[in-house]
């Protein structure tokens, strides 16, 4: 009932979307590979400049040089969009079109009952322009690279409980310094702290991450930012019908917002699917995500819930239909909204 997410004047729309997917995994005895390719397929009946053609493609494997070292590397294309509901949607005519390729490298290495993972891994992406009320809007000054390298030290004795310490590096370029307003972008971060995962019991399971975040920008108007870590998920088969999944982890994310380095983002929330009969399952999903936004005294809170339905029909058809709610309440009341959507499901395995 909101397609562009906006507080005043709702304007809403049929939507359809196909979504096919191939993949293939291997089934080696040693050594692994992983592939798929995807698209997005979204037309809207009333307002077909709306509509978009979003895809992927991913491989990804593993290299046993010994029964103790693995390499472990990837790589993904991706041509996507940016929500209407976006904190940074520029409000083009059309959506803001986005391409990224990423690429990952990665060696893991077992020794006595540590394991020893270290890598590294490349993301380039690029915006591209659209039509505004004021000619084209220029999102060129958006594109950058980010560097990633980090180490990981697991103990492995205990599989109930295996302890870790990681520390991670985050270096951001920009391509074009400096951006519209003026701003230089780049900075430099580090992500450190200490977890563990843990299998407490055969039904409860999961990962927990308490550490620093830290981002250091080149802009001499803007501060830098420390700020506390917390990630963490919770699996817990409540019996053979029930399943529940909790969430909750924090990052320091880009921004286009004037006068704005970055914002705080945490979020969390869980889902819930309960087997109702030996066909039909019921999934319950809620989501609290919260932004602040750095030295403009902006803060977005938003929530995110749906309830549905899946009943697969033979062995390979799926049907469902869901209900979704979603809700921004802002320190800027210019980006508040709600938003009703109601999705009719059908999917197919072959």
């Amino acid at each position: 009932d909101n397609i562009y997410a906006t507080a005043p004047d709702h304007v809403s729309d049929w939507v359809g979307t196909i979504s096919p997917r191939i993949a293939i995994q291997s089934n080696w005895d040693r050594n692994s590979l992983y592939a798929e390719a995807a698209t997005d397929l979204t037309g809207y009946w009333s307002h077909p400049h709306e509509n978009s053609a979003d895809w992927h493609v991913l491989a990804e494997g593993q290299i046993d040089v010994t029964d103790k070292t693995h390499i472990l590397l990837g790589a993904i294309a991706l041509k996507s969009h940016e929500d209407r509901a976006s904190p940074d949607a520029v409000e083009g005519f059309e959506p803001t079109p986005y391409n990224e390729e990423d690429g990952y490298l990665g060696v893991a290495h077992r020794f006595g009952e540590f394991t020893l993972r270290v890598g590294g891994s490349i993301e380039h992406i690029t915006f591209g322009n659209v039509l505004g009320a004021n000619g084209e809007i220029n999102n060129e000054d958006r594109d950058r690279y980010r560097y990633t390298f980090g180490a990981l030290l697991r103990y492995e004795a205990n599989p109930k409980l295996r302890p870790f310490v990681e520390v991670m590096g985050d270096l951001r370029r920009y391509v074009t310094i400096p951006d519209d307003f003026g701003f230089n972008r780049n900075s430099d971060g580090f992500l450190a702290g200490v977890g563990a995962l843990y299998a407490l019991t055969p039904k409860l399971s999961g990962e927990v991450f308490l550490g620093v975040l830290h981002r250091n920008y080149v802009d001499p108007s803007f501060k830098s930012l420390t700020e506390p870590a917390a990630d963490a998920t919770l699996r817990w088969q409540a019996s053979g019908r029930t399943a529940v999944v909790l969430f909750t982890e924090r990052s320091i994310e880009e921004t286009t917002l004037y006068g704005s380095p970055g914002y705080i983002y945490t979020l969390a929330g869980g889902r819930i699917e309960q087997r109702l009969t030996d066909r039909l399952t019921g999934i319950v999903r809620a989501a609290y995500a919260h932004s602040d936004f750095a030295q403009v005294g902006r803060n977005d809170n938003d929530v995110d819930t749906s309830v549905g339905l899946r009943y697969r029909l033979t062995r390979r058809l799926t049907l469902g239909i869901d209900y979704r709610y979603t809700q921004r309440v802002s320190g800027s009341s210019l980006v508040d909204f709600t938003r009703n959507q109601v999705f009719f499901r059908i999917g197919a395995e072959f």
